[in-house]
């Protein structure tokens, strides 16, 4: 497991480390999730890696936003631990 406290922070981490999956914040500072979530869609080496969409603003339309900026999933806080971790499982199996 690695963490990134934002966007720069995170294509460092990619640099090296290539995980199954990512769990975005939609509210990263400076460069948000979204905008972050949609490059890392479009690059090759990135493109196959499972994004899950966590955001705090869970209003009507945000799962929409989250899923047409490439995210595979949503999840909204405060974050039913349960059922990310059921997300989590459903998506990784081989």
């Amino acid at each position: 497991m690695r963490e990134a406290a934002d966007a720069a922070q995170a294509l460092d981490v990619l640099r090296t480390f290539r995980p199954r999956m990512i769990l975005m914040d939609v509210q990263l500072p400076g460069t948000d999730g979204l905008a972050l979530t949609r490059r890392l869609k479009a690059d090759p080496a990135t493109r196959d890696t499972l994004i899950v969409g966590v955001t705090a603003c869970a209003a009507n339309g945000d799962a929409e936003r989250v899923l047409a900026a490439g995210c595979d999933a949503y999840v909204a806080k405060p974050i039913d631990l349960h059922a990310l971790l059921s997300l989590v499982a459903s998506r990784l199996r081989p």
